[in-house]
Formats: C-alpha cells, sequence, structure tokens
C-alpha cells in the first residue's frame, strides 16, 4: 500500500467518525479539518475575495512606488551591499529559478530582470519627480497599507482604524525601516550558509574515510541523508521567515488584538501556504511553455496578477484562523470543536443584558487604576465574546456612558463618573442589544426582565458596585 492511500486511510476515520473513537492525533486532524472549513466559511463571510482583489490592486498600482521608496531608503543606509541583498531576497524568494521569454525569443532569468528593476529604483532621484510625482509616489505607497489595514480591521472585527495621527508615523516606519531590517537578514542567512557548508565538508571526510575502510554503502546513505536533511533545512528556513514576517502582520496591523498564541498559529497556516503557492509558481513557470510560446513576456502579466490575488487569500486566510482561535478562548485546539465553533461564533450575535453591567465594572476597574480599557483587555478579564464586547462598547458610546481616547493608547473611558450613570439606562441598553435580532418574547423572558428593571429601578452603577447584591427573590415571587 502507497504511502499515500496509507495516510488516507488514517484520516477518513478523522473526518467522519464520532470523537470518542478517534485517537489523539486525529483530533488533532479533526480541529485543523475543524478550522480549515470554518476558515474558509467565513473568509466568504467577511467578503474577503473581495479585499483579496482590492489588495491585489493596490499591490500592483504600488508596487513600484513602494519599491522606490524602500529602494531609496535601504540604499541611503547600506550603500554599496544593497545589489547582494537584493540578490539574496531574490534567492530567497526561489525567483532566480523562474525565466521568462524575452522579445528576441531568448530565455531570460526571472531573477537577473527583478534585480535590474530594483536598482533603477535605487538610482532614482526623488528630488527629480516634482511635487506631483512625490505625492503619487508616497499615496501609492500609503493607500496599500491603508487597504491592509483596513481589511485586517474588518477580518478581527476591529470597532475603528487608526487616526491619521497615528497611521501615516505608522506606515512610513514600515516603509523606511523594513528594509533596513530585511537588508541585516543576509547577515543571519550567510551563518547559517557557512554552518551547513563546515556540516558538509565534515560529511565528505567521513564518507572519503568510510569509503577507505570498505563501507561505500554506508558512505552513500550519509551523503543521501545529509541532502535531504540540507533541504529542509532550507525549507524550514525560507518557512521561518515567513512565519515571522506574518506574525508581525498580524500582531501589528489590525486595530485589534488576537492575542500572540492565536496570532502564531495563524501566522504559521499563512507562511506555510504562502511557501506551497511560491514553489508552486516556480514550479508552473520552469515547466509551461505554452504561455511564454503564445504571448511571450506579457503572458507572465494575468498570471501574476492571479497569483498575487491568491497569495492575499492565503493571507486572509491565516488571519481568519487566527481570528477563530481567539476567538474560542483558551480551551486548546483540542477542544476546538465544530459544535463548539459554531456556539463560539454565534455568540457574537447574542447579548446577556447582565453583560453590559460586568463590561462597565471592568471599565471603571480600570478607571480607577488610571488605566485605559481596551477591547482586549476587556475581554481577556471578562470572559466575555469579544464581538460581543465590541458590539456592547459600540453602543455605550453611542449612547454617551463610555467616549474613546487615543492617548496613551487606544480605547475607552468613563464619560461620567460611576456614580452619574444609571443602572437601569444600562440594563436597558443590554436588552436592546439582546432584542436586535428580533428574538420572540416569550412570557416568562419579559417578567424576568421586569425583576431586572425594578432591582436596577434608582440605582447608579457605583451604587451596584459597592453595595452587596440581596439575594434573588424566591420563584413564588416571580410566578406571581
Amino acid at each position: 500500500m502507497s504511502p499515500i492511500q496509507t495516510l488516507v486511510d488514517w484520516l477518513r476515520p478523522a473526518v467522519n467518525q464520532p470523537l470518542s473513537e478517534l485517537s489523539v492525533w486525529q483530533r488533532r486532524a479533526r480541529t485543523l479539518v475543524d478550522l480549515g472549513r470554518f476558515g474558509a466559511k467565513h473568509l466568504a463571510e467577511d467578503n474577503a475575495p473581495q479585499m483579496a482583489a482590492a489588495l491585489a490592486y493596490r499591490t500592483l498600482f504600488g508596487l513600484l512606488p513602494v519599491l522606490v521608496v524602500a529602494m531609496v531608503t535601504a540604499k541611503a543606509f547600506l550603500g554599496d551591499r544593497l545589489p547582494d541583498i537584493i540578490a539574496w531576497l531574490v534567492t530567497a524568494a526561489g525567483v532566480d529559478r523562474m525565466s521568462m521569454t524575452s522579445p528576441s525569443g531568448e530565455s531570460v532569468p526571472l531573477g537577473t530582470w527583478l534585480e535590474s528593476i530594483a536598482a533603477e529604483a535605487g538610482r532614482m532621484n526623488l528630488s527629480a519627480l516634482g511635487w506631483v510625482g512625490a505625492a503619487v509616489v508616497v499615496y501609492s505607497a500609503i493607500s496599500l497599507m491603508v487597504t491592509i489595514e483596513n481589511s485586517f480591521n474588518s477580518i478581527c472585527r476591529a470597532p475603528n482604524g487608526r487616526s491619521w495621527l497615528k497611521r501615516v508615523p505608522m506606515y512610513w516606519f514600515v516603509l523606511t525601516v523594513g528594509p533596513i531590517v530585511v537588508g541585516f537578514t543576509p547577515v543571519l542567512d550567510a551563518r547559517l550558509a557557512s554552518a551547513v557548508d563546515s556540516v558538509a565538508q565534515w560529511q565528505t571526510l567521513s564518507a572519503l574515510a568510510l569509503r577507505s575502510t570498505g563501507f561505500g554503502e554506508l558512505a552513500m546513505v550519509l551523503v543521501a541523508v545529509w541532502h535531504w536533511a540540507a533541504a529542509l533545512g532550507q525549507l524550514a528556513w525560507s518557512v521561518s521567515l515567513l512565519w515571522l514576517f506574518m506574525f508581525a502582520m498580524y500582531m501589528l496591523v489590525p486595530n485589534a488584538g488576537v492575542g500572540a498564541r492565536s496570532a502564531l498559529i495563524g501566522s504559521l497556516v499563512a507562511a506555510v501556504l504562502l511557501e506551497m503557492g511560491k514553489r508552486f509558481l516556480g514550479a508552473y513557470l520552469s515547466n509551461a511553455f505554452s504561455v511564454s510560446r503564445l504571448y511571450g513576456s506579457l503572458g507572465l502579466v494575468p498570471l501574476f496578477m492571479l497569483w498575487v490575488y491568491v497569495m492575499w487569500m492565503v493571507v486572509l486566510f491565516g488571519l481568519e484562523v487566527a481570528a477563530l482561535v481567539h476567538t474560542v478562548g483558551g480551551r486548546g485546539l483540542d477542544n476546538l470543536r465544530t459544535s463548539e465553533l459554531e456556539r463560539s461564533l454565534q455568540r457574537g450575535t447574542l447579548v446577556d443584558p447582565a453583560s453590559v453591567l460586568v463590561v462597565m465594572e471592568e471599565v471603571v476597574a480600570a478607571f480607577r487604576r488610571g488605566e485605559v480599557s481596551t477591547l482586549g483587555g476587556v475581554t481577556e478579564r471578562t470572559g466575555l465574546d469579544p464581538i460581543a464586547v465590541q458590539r456592547m462598547v459600540e453602543r455605550l458610546i453611542q449612547r454617551g456612558f463610555l467616549h474613546r481616547v487615543e492617548a496613551p493608547r487606544e480605547g475607552v473611558a468613563l464619560a461620567q463618573p460611576p456614580d452619574g450613570i444609571s443602572a437601569e439606562a444600562l440594563i436597558q441598553v443590554g436588552f436592546e442589544l439582546a432584542e436586535a435580532r428580533d428574538s420572540p418574547r416569550f412570557g416568562v423572558v419579559q417578567r424576568l426582565r421586569q425583576v431586572q428593571r425594578e432591582f436596577a429601578h434608582g440605582r447608579s452603577l457605583e451604587s451596584l458596585l459597592v453595595s452587596p447584591v440581596p439575594a434573588p427573590p424566591p420563584i413564588e415571587a416571580l410566578e406571581s
């Protein structure tokens, strides 16, 4: 039986059989399948295809301006090392193994072509562009970053984006400092290559020594094992770089935190899929001849556009996975089952009216500590669903109980003193959110809500926080 068939036979019960009949690793496989399925489902619900199309357009539109800004900045700090770093980036991306057909019919390495474009961008004099040209370059570069942040905020359910006073410095920091940081990456790559070469030399000497003693077959096995280990090491290094980059994006770009653990899981998924997409493109360009024969170099344009679109879908999918893991909380991957995911996601549309008081209690506690309340902090301390917390905070801001603050960090704070906030008005906000879906108003529900109103009547938020909670009335009182 082939290894592929063995894997299929092992995975089939992991997907179809009840959880009680599965092994530990089959349950983990079921978890990954559930995450992938729900991630794909919510990609469609979040209009990810439209967002990926917008990101692909912005990428193609802003590719050259971003390249110009990055190359000019990198050249100012890296100087003569810039061509070597560009060559390393081309090799790390696997573009050096791709080729394109020139107008004369000759095959030109795609890496050489990209290196020449980057070199021309680095030699561009921004002062010669004029005010209009400089404005177009800056707008193209920043608009790409704005589209990325808006898309990430939509998936992470961020209530609002950053203010422009914070956006512009952050974007400019990424566009200018990013190339400098990338410039130091080849140093680590060179050290890794040096270590690999030293091990290769030791392995070669060992193989020769074994061959001279008559262990030729063992020497051949060592050579084969080393080649496989070196290839896996290069693959792991490439995926690790993508993983680190995607983790930084998922943590820094959205205006609503997803948590480091969730971002690590989502960025790993995105990094693996991006590496697969990169290698698929290289393999296709190396083996497909019909596109080059029919259209020449122009045939790369629609192919590259489609590839950029798919890669942005991968990035959004990884963020969707991170958001799902963050939504279900800290129960662990073994407990992420289909039904639990559904219930957790549906909680974003259902609000317990009393949860509004819980949120306000946390905001008051942070206010007394001299801190700003963030959505992530409120969600973590209260254990409520982040989508529900977002909806409650938005409604409380609309009603004037909270207001937004941007310093020392973005969040919310009390708009009124606790003794001036009516507890009955707060519980009414909870009722409005609970009835947002036009749920049927059963008599028992209305009687329970009336008891809550009577309990909160004439009380302030401060009185609820400092006074002991009386015992609930007996059931007979509710029935009467």
